[in-house]
């Protein structure tokens, strides 16, 4: 029998299940809650569920192609605007940071009080306003700032939600994959964002004009994405696509209660604050890294591109070793542990000269993101793992704000650190960020991989069905994550009621 296609069920049955549920120690009572006692609960995917991926991709894409607008600038930008030093242009991007912490628990909150629809568009219009605003800037730079500002606060709202938009459109086996699209798009805009300015100001006559044309330009293309959003970005389809979807979430002070005393959510938040804080700092100060070594802003603009393009198919690959493994920790681990070898590889012949020594490096930092990338997304779905019933957006909020403001610190010093001249800076700052990534690993290892979602809708799923089967069991291992135990305790049942009928 399926949950997906089948109709059957009837008072003998509902009974052989009570007595399934009660030897595998879940409360026969469940059997009650379904929405009808003449039919087993169905789910189904809705078509529009691509167009809602895309809708959401292509914002998430948008709403952080701005972070990074005046990093690659910033000497050119304090040269036209004298009167605001080089720190506080910088500001520009680091807003994003420190705001992300505080501006969780509240994009937390409406999402929970008013819904993710009603988030996200708030976050879209915010969007819109203040990259408008930064086409103010030759009338003062402090709009700019200002802009920025209100972009941090918009920004909350769409990049805390890919598991969220996985969870609620697709099914449990699919999750994996869309949740690593919603995040590479989250994390890789930011690195692509890095680019655009340097294609569009350079050291020429009219700065101050190529500046308003890149603010324009960035204005044009957010608001006409924002505005996809408000009118096509859906929350949820009319019906669930699984269990996990239908179960009702902790309301906002639960879930804060609920995350910040479980040692699982707080080892894998430890961990995440590391390897992206330290990954979000390397690539906002590598310019600074590399520049001692008679590199230029275009080898620094190059690596975050090969970094971003290698990235995408890492989170691909990732997505498919997780759907066929469900091993979320070693995925995590290894991932990790073979990007930081690669990171120092890089490192190492960055600090040599000659262009095969440089496309090299440009090569293997795309291979360091192809494992880092993955680790990223896996980290969102097992947070929702272990974290559950807690929302999704509330799981990968405060998750990603430890990293954004551990990068913003980061940030902070490495750039007093490094001065984009002493070789033995350099040097300093490489180590540095080699021995976060590392570190990384030990909280990482003491994580305990307790998939309460998964065990959930398996519950569900039985609740659900008949007498247990091989075809049940089939279906569980091919929608769901099942360990090694709860697949044990599934044919342990199966042989059970293959004993007694």
């Amino acid at each position: 029998m399926s949950i997906f296609n089948d109709d059957y069920n009837n008072q003998s049955v509902k009974e052989d299940q009570k007595l399934f549920l009660s030897h595998h120690q879940i409360d026969p009572s469940l059997i009650d809650q379904k929405k009808s006692h003449n039919h087993l609960i169905q789910f189904k995917v809705y078509n529009y569920r691509y167009i809602n991926l895309a809708v959401f991709i292509i914002s998430a894409l948008a709403n952080n192609l701005i972070v990074q607008t005046t990093t690659p600038i910033v000497n050119i930008l304090n040269e036209i605007y004298p009167d605001y030093s080089k720190q506080v242009i910088s500001l520009c991007a680091l807003v994003f940071y420190v705001s992300h912490p505080p501006m969780a628990f509240v994009s937390n909150y409406i999402i929970e009080q008013k819904g993710l629809k009603f988030g996200i568009t708030f976050g879209a219009i915010l969007m819109i306003i203040g990259t408008g605003l930064r086409c103010l800037v030759n009338q003062g730079f402090f709009f700019v700032i200002i802009g920025q500002f209100i972009n941090a606060i918009g920004n909350c709202f769409i990049t805390n939600s890919p598991a969220k938009v996985a969870a609620n459109w697709f099914y449990p086996k699919h999750r994996p994959a869309v949740t690593a699209i919603g995040t590479f798009a989250v994390l890789a805009s930011g690195a692509l964002g890095i680019v655009i300015p340097s294609i569009f100001v350079s050291e020429s006559n009219n700065k101050d004009k190529d500046v308003f044309n890149l603010m324009l330009a960035e204005f044009i293309i957010v608001a006409a994405i924002m505005l996809l959003n408000i009118f096509f970005f859906r929350a949820e389809p009319p019906t669930p696509p699984s269990y996990g979807a239908m179960q009702k979430k902790e309301n906002f002070k639960q879930s804060i209660k609920s995350l910040f005393t479980n040692v699982n959510y707080l080892l894998l938040l430890g961990f995440l604050t590391l390897v992206l804080g330290t990954v979000n700092s390397y690539f906002v100060t590598i310019s600074l890294l590399i520049t001692p070594f008679g590199h230029t802003a275009l080898d620094a603009s190059l690596l975050s591109v090969f970094s971003t393009a290698f990235g995408f198919f890492g989170s691909i690959a990732g997505a498919i070793v997780l759907k066929i493994t469900r091993k979320y920790k070693p995925i995590m681990f290894i991932g990790t542990l073979v990007a930081s070898i690669l990171l120092l590889v890089n490192l190492a012949l960055l600090t040599q000269s000659g262009d095969g020594f440089k496309w090299t490096a440009f090569i293997v930092s795309g291979l360091s993101a192809f494992f880092c990338y993955p680790v990223f997304s896996t980290v969102l779905e097992f947070g929702c793992e272990i974290a559950f019933p807690v929302g999704e957006a509330s799981i990968a909020g405060y998750l990603l704000a430890g990293s954004q403001i551990f990068g913003f610190f980061l940030g902070l010093i490495m750039t007093d650190v490094m001065d984009g001249e002493s070789q033995k800076k350099s040097y300093i700052g490489g180590i540095v960020y080699l021995s976060l990534v590392f570190l990384s690993l030990i909280p990482l290892s003491f994580t305990k991989q307790d998939l309460k979602r998964s065990q959930k809708e398996i519950e569900g799923t039985l609740i659900n069905n008949p007498i247990p089967s091989e075809e049940l069991d089939k279906e569980i291992k091919d929608n769901y994550v099942v360990d090694n135990n709860t697949s044990k305790i599934i044919q342990e049942e199966i042989k059970h009621f293959q004993n007694q009928y």
